[in-house]
């Protein structure tokens, strides 16, 4: 009767700890590597909210490699006088880890600046 208690008690003491050594709390990792946008104007390339495209690489760990392109398709632009501009299939792209996401979010924004101030000469003269 002794015995049969303390394997009892052993029992419902070795049990619960058991059960919850089986339960282990798994978060899920998932983290997104590269964004894409594609513009048709110079005013979506002006309007893009850089804020909210580099949001997305919040929850990588520092060391994720990412990347970041924005590609202009079939772009006219109408320029004074009898000037007119096309552009097809260009794109400008930054990669880097999201340890430096900052970094990589000012050349993005330097490269794209220059490129539209390079478009508005062309177009001008």
């Amino acid at each position: 009767m002794k015995n049969l208690r303390k394997f009892l008690l052993l029992t419902g003491l070795i049990i619960p700890f058991l059960t919850f050594a089986q339960i282990q709390e798994q978060k899920a990792i998932a983290s997104i590597n590269a964004v894409e946008i594609t513009v048709d104007s110079i005013d979506e390339l002006n309007s893009i909210d850089w804020n909210d495209m580099f949001l997305v690489f919040k929850e990588n760990t520092s060391k994720d490699t990412i990347r970041i392109a924005i590609n202009v398709k079939e772009l006219y632009i109408d320029g004074t006088g009898s000037k007119h501009l096309k552009i097809e299939d260009f794109s400008i792209a930054v990669e880097g880890i999201t340890e430096n996401l900052e970094e990589l979010e000012g050349k993005l924004q330097q490269s794209i600046e220059s490129m539209t101030k390079d478009i508005q000469k062309m177009t001008e003269n």
